[in-house]
């Protein structure tokens, strides 16, 4: 299927694929014909577009996925639901957004009425398997919904003493898909993998070869250290030398993930799993300038935390940089749509047609905060910080005074100036603020319940979630 019509393509993203030694961005573009034998999702968490060299990023952190990038349909603009793993995740798993398939944050359980993606793959006869960086999408969390095959073991601690068993290394994701693969013979198998990679998550331990080749000045950073320095940054200095020293470990947490991909892609080809259709993806970033997410996530919606990667490869397809705004809601649609999955109740909306050139309407995309947590009753986060993007424009929204910010992402992609006050802008005040509000009173969760074992919460707890 070739290329209709040209898209737009962002010239910041021309120079980072350059960069990578790719020859420039094609005109024309096409989904292959058929379906890949085999489907991958990296879900890369706590990664910010931004921190990826083909997003402009100037650390070096990340070779593997910007040569994925320049050989791939990338979409440059994609927005996350929702800025924590939990609610994040199950909007990439069942195409809706937090305040229809009901999880608020991490510490609740996925309703098992909702459709997952990887249900209706087993449906289809792939055999689905995941494989998990820690402890957010285990069991307790019922996001697991599908996998026949699901590796959790959270039973190597990255440093002594200072986790609860409730992660693991990349290289250690990434060896368990190859053992998995390795017991049987695979590649003859329709396969659904997921693989989970937390390095990027605080606290921030990079090994000193990733320290070195972002050239990181700092050694390690644990919770408190984060914590001391988001607080210091909150009350007093906020050019505090100790934030480039943080921001520098998290690019070496980064590296780490990137090498990680690259050898995960690179194993499979290498098992014979070639006819492969790999989506790479972060479920939230991590905020660094504005006060509400200060190394951190979950309370703002700013771009820092949703705008994150998105990448989309197999064999065949053209590369081609997308700049049209798509949300992580639309990753089931186009799945179902390439695969002829059984239907699923879906908030997005088949991205093939962007791939392909053609006329796309731009549509409110919106996501939502998740913090702090409110005990009440109904839908959780009601009361959290909301968002809705409408082409280059964004709106912030606090339903709890009204109050809203405005911003044009185009020409202020770090939202630093606030239009929301200027005359010339209450058109696009009301009109934003309108779609916002009429999309919050849709909201329609099915049930949650907060999980109650005390060893659950604790491990929550030692990765920073809860207050």
């Amino acid at each position: 299927m070739r290329l209709k019509k040209t898209l737009g393509l962002l010239p910041s993203l021309w120079v980072a694929v350059a960069a990578c030694g790719a020859p420039p961005p094609p005109t024309t573009a096409s989904v292959p014909d058929g379906q890949p034998q085999h489907v991958l999702i990296i879900s890369m968490d706590t990664v910010r577009a931004d921190a990826l060299g083909a997003w402009g990023s100037t650390t070096g952190a990340t070779p593997h996925l910007d040569a994925l990038a320049a050989k791939s349909v990338v979409f440059v603009q994609h927005t996350s639901a929702a800025p924590t793993t939990l609610a994040s995740h199950t909007s990439l798993m069942t195409g809706r957004y937090p305040h229809y398939h009901g999880v608020p944050r991490n510490e609740h359980r996925v309703n098992d009425a909702n459709a997952m993606l990887a249900e209706r793959m087993g449906d289809s006869g792939f055999e689905t398997a995941a494989f998990l960086g820690a402890m957010p999408l285990a069991s307790h969390s019922g996001f697991l919904q599908g996998f026949s095959h699901v590796d959790a073991r959270f039973d190597r601690q990255r440093e002594p003493g200072l986790f609860n068993q409730t992660e693991r290394s990349g290289d250690q994701v990434t060896d368990a898909v190859f053992a998995w693969v390795d017991d049987a013979d695979r590649a003859k198998q329709r396969l659904f993998l997921f693989a989970h990679y937390f390095d990027a998550h605080q606290p921030y331990l990079p090994s000193a070869l990733r320290r070195q080749q972002v050239g990181a000045t700092g050694t390690r950073a644990t919770l408190d250290e984060v914590r001391a320095v988001a607080n210091a940054l909150s009350l007093a200095n906020p050019d505090d030398p100790r934030a480039a020293e943080l921001r520098g470990l998290y690019a070496a947490e980064v590296a780490a993930v990137d090498e990680e991909v690259g050898r995960l892609l690179s194993g499979l080809a290498d098992r014979g799993l070639t006819d492969l259709l790999v989506v790479v993806w972060a479920d939230h970033g991590e905020g660094w300038s504005h006060p509400t997410d200060r190394f951190y996530h979950g309370y703002g919606v700013y771009q820092e935390t949703v705008h994150t990667p998105l990448i989309w490869w197999e064999p065949g397809v053209y590369p081609l940089q997308i700049s049209h705004p798509v949300s992580s809601v639309d990753i089931v649609p186009t799945l179902q749509a390439r695969f002829d999955l059984p239907a699923l109740a879906s908030d997005g909306v088949d991205m093939t047609p962007l791939v392909r050139g053609e006329r796309v309407a731009v549509r409110p995309l919106f996501s939502e905060a998740t913090k702090p947590l409110d005990p009440g009753e109904g839908w959780l986060n009601a009361n959290r910080l909301k968002s809705v993007r409408m082409g280059t424009l964004k709106l912030i929204w606090n339903p709890v005074d009204d109050a809203v910010q405005l911003y044009d992402l185009v020409r202020d992609p770090n939202e630093t100036r606030d239009l929301s006050k200027r005359p010339g802008r209450r058109p696009d005040v009301v009109r934003l603020r309108g779609l916002v509000q009429t999309w919050a009173l849709q909201a329609n969760p099915l049930p949650t319940q907060r999980v109650e074992s005390g060893a659950v919460l604790d491990q929550l707890r030692d990765l920073g979630y809860l207050e």
